[in-house]
């Protein structure tokens, strides 16, 4: 199966897996600072969240990465800082890590909690939850920037969509995600 290339201008984010060794996970903790700092130095960030392991006899930890547009990630992805970042994480995790990531607006949904489920939900179910997230926007922000500016019409379009982007990208889908996880990744 061929993968297509992703837009490099897309939002992005990833999941890496990472396998903590016995006795290690104060030590990955600290490093998961490390990672998060080092990442945050570079244009395009747009956040970092951890899924701790439900389990601590089994510690799988998934890190998701955020970045503004994929050419950003790559950007940060085949830096020095994050190679000697991995390198020495090796010391205190089994195995390789595993990336997945997600372009576009599939990014706005993150993985669910168990590591092992790496399916994204339904394109329905990301259409359905994508309106209940962006109406509610579109109608504030734009009444809010029409009555306030009296911007021409293609020009409060313009900043509306840029508030209602950013709004969406870092707070409001994540809080959606997070709220109808249990529809979204139903267990099998």
């Amino acid at each position: 199966m061929v993968v297509p290339r992703p837009n490099v201008s897309d939002p992005v984010s990833v999941a890496i897996t990472r396998h903590v060794k016995p006795g290690q996970v104060e030590v990955f903790e600290a490093w998961l600072d490390e990672i998060k700092a080092a990442a945050a130095g570079f244009d395009g960030y747009a956040g970092m969240d951890v899924v701790r392991p439900p389990n601590a006899a089994i510690p799988t930890y998934v890190i998701i990465l955020r970045f503004g547009s994929y050419e950003l990630y790559t950007a940060w992805h085949d830096s020095p800082q994050r190679a000697k970042a991995v390198e020495r994480s090796l010391d205190m995790t089994m195995g390789d890590p595993v990336f997945e990531e997600a372009h576009g607006l599939e990014g706005w949904f993150t993985p669910p909690a168990a590591p092992t489920e790496t399916a994204r939900p339904p394109k329905y179910k990301m259409t359905i939850l994508t309106i209940v997230g962006l109406y509610p926007l579109i109608v504030v922000i734009g009444a809010i920037v029409t009555t306030a500016t009296g911007l021409p019409v293609a020009l409060g379009t313009l900043v509306t969509v840029t508030i209602v982007a950013a709004v969406a990208t870092y707070w409001v889908m994540p809080w959606i995600t997070r709220v109808f996880r249990r529809w979204l990744f139903p267990k099998s």
